[in-house]
């Protein structure tokens, strides 16, 4: 990462070693006037001329120096800034500039003002892939006048030869105001596993998708605040990747990683391109539940993510932890110290290579 704090420090100090030197200046100049007057005559000599100009000519410009130089700068600036603004978003913008925006600004109704993604990561035997179990839990709100249509989940699909994915759960919970009337409406649904299995909308490349429909999810009503919760699980290969993808605009996204698997792999976070650092566990905020630590695997991993467009994907990645040819060697090693230990146990002498003494 680049320190900044030095480069600052510089920008601010350099001001203060420029009027430093105009200070100087002036003093310098002030002195050679004020001995250039008529207690202290140097003569009618052409160097005491010489001085007596450059003099005057020094304390004029450091006295603009302090002031008009400063001045003119901070006005040059503010203009250049207002006849920026005022041609980007004022009177003076492109008019197809003018309705692309407001084309935008229309079609945002409901926004998510929190988001947060729970990843468990455990490794399923037959056959040997990671089990992935993910959970969403978000807050929208209808921020518009009309309502905003809903929106259908879906499930990435399996990798090929694992067991085929599903949804567990799915909890939605919806309240608007009442016009007129200091109460308010609520509308929730709840489904199970069995009973999401028979929502679900298989697709041709393998992912589940449950249409809002079925679900009995009406469009979000002007003012409304809603509440998701759902989780679903699916089987993916080493290394491989989750896909997280933002339906609206959010305000902040939370995404945690943790399971029994997190010793074996290396876990990396990207929304597009970039990579999201982890979180320090007291800027995480994670809870002191003990879940790990008897076991021995880390406890989570814990990113962030700030305000995000609608499209956007976060995608969470794995890979292992270790090199194959590291693994290979190393079980090697265990197995070799396993029989050591094992013929000490018997009274033999453990076997050594011929090679060494």
């Amino acid at each position: 990462m680049t320190d900044w704090s030095g480069r600052a420090t510089q920008r601010e100090q350099k001001p203060w070693t420029f009027y430093i030197f105009l200070g100087l200046v002036m003093a310098v100049s002030a002195l050679t006037l004020l001995l250039r007057g008529p207690t202290h005559d140097f003569g009618d000599s052409w160097w005491s001329e010489g001085v007596s100009a450059l003099a005057e000519g020094l304390f004029v410009a450091s006295i603009l120096g302090f002031t008009v130089d400063r001045l003119l700068k901070s006005i040059l600036v503010r203009e250049i800034a207002k006849l920026a603004l005022t041609t980007i978003f004022g009177a003076n913008a492109p008019q197809e500039y003018i309705s692309n925006l407001q084309l935008e600004l229309e079609s945002v109704r409901a926004i998510t003002t929190s988001a947060q993604w729970t990843i468990y990561l455990e490794w399923e035997e037959k056959p040997r892939t990671l089990k992935v179990t993910c959970d969403n839990e978000s807050i929208g709100r209808n921020i518009s006048s009309v309502e905003a249509e809903p929106r259908s989940p879906w499930l990435i699909s399996s990798t090929e030869g694992a067991p085929q994915g599903y949804f567990e759960e799915y909890r939605y919970r919806v309240s608007s105001p009442v016009p007129g009337l200091r109460i308010e409406k609520s509308h929730s649904v709840d489904y199970n596993r069995d009973q999401l299995a028979k929502i679900g909308k298989p697709h041709g490349d393998g992912r589940i998708e449950l249409p809002a429909a079925k679900l009995g999810i009406t469009a979000l009503p002007p003012g409304a605040a809603s509440v998701l919760f759902m989780r679903g699980t699916s089987f993916q290969n080493v290394p491989g990747s989750f896909p997280l993808i933002f339906g609206r605009i959010c305000l902040e996204g939370k995404i945690r990683v943790r399971g029994p698997a997190l010793p074996d792999l290396r876990v990396e976070v990207f929304l597009g391109i970039e990579k999201l650092e982890e979180m320090s566990e007291s800027a995480s905020g994670r809870s002191n539940d003990g879940e790990g630590e008897s076991e021995g695997w880390p406890k989570e991993h814990t990113f962030r993510t700030g305000f995000t467009y609608p499209g956007a994907t976060v995608r969470v990645a794995w890979s292992p932890a270790i090199s194959p040819l590291e693994r290979a060697g190393r079980l090697r090693g265990e197995r070799a110290w396993w029989r050591r230990r094992s013929a000490v146990r018997l009274g033999d002498p453990p076997r050594r290579h011929p090679g060494i003494a």
